[in-house]
């Protein structure tokens, strides 16, 4: 990557927080640095179907890869003491992590309530984004967040961690976890 940055122009960066970064740990020297945010390039379907694993009843909707920085496992103590279903939607990267976010759903009694979906299409990101109450972010590391304005796009409560680049991608528009305590 340095070797790259040493022959460039120009670097452009998702966020202030990746432009930070690049300046902290690379040598740019005089190398302008620009931050271009990402756009929601989504496409509404012309009809979008009910996806094979839908929850009956109210549901809090995820997406991501299933490892340890997008902090899922935090999330099944949001189902405690109401009725609400939890979709985490993405591939599994890390088995191990994916038990732990099972074995925090048994904690707390919810484990009937989380779907893991595994990797879905378009149509059911969309159904899921669409039709969920509201839209939980609570990773540890992103660069971006690109699931965070496409859930905005669709007019859903987004409630993100204060880590990295998510505070300046939700802003004002977005709740936060104070911190990740059940209680």
């Amino acid at each position: 990557l340095q070797k790259k940055i040493e022959h460039t122009d120009h670097i452009v960066a998702i966020s202030e927080y990746v432009k930070n970064d690049i300046t902290q740990y690379l040598k740019v020297g005089s190398t302008p640095i620009s931050v271009i945010y990402n756009g929601c390039n989504m496409h509404k379907q012309q009809s979008i179907t009910e996806p094979k694993l839908k929850p009956e009843g109210s549901f809090l909707f995820t997406i991501g890869t299933i490892t340890n920085k997008k902090n899922f496992h935090v999330l099944p103590a949001l189902l405690r003491n109401n009725a609400y279903h939890l979709i985490i939607s993405g591939i599994t990267q890390n088995e191990a992590y994916k038990k732990e976010i099972i074995d925090e759903a048994i904690r707390h009694g919810v484990a009937n309530r989380v779907i893991f979906t595994g990797a879905v299409s378009e149509n059911d990101k969309q159904w899921y984004l669409q039709n969920s109450d509201a839209f939980l972010f609570p990773s540890l590391a992103e660069g971006f967040g690109l699931p965070v304005i496409e859930a905005m796009h669709f007019g859903k409560p987004v409630i993100l961690s204060t880590h990295t680049a998510l505070p300046e991608i939700g802003g004002d528009a977005a709740y936060y976890f104070t911190d990740f305590d059940p209680d």
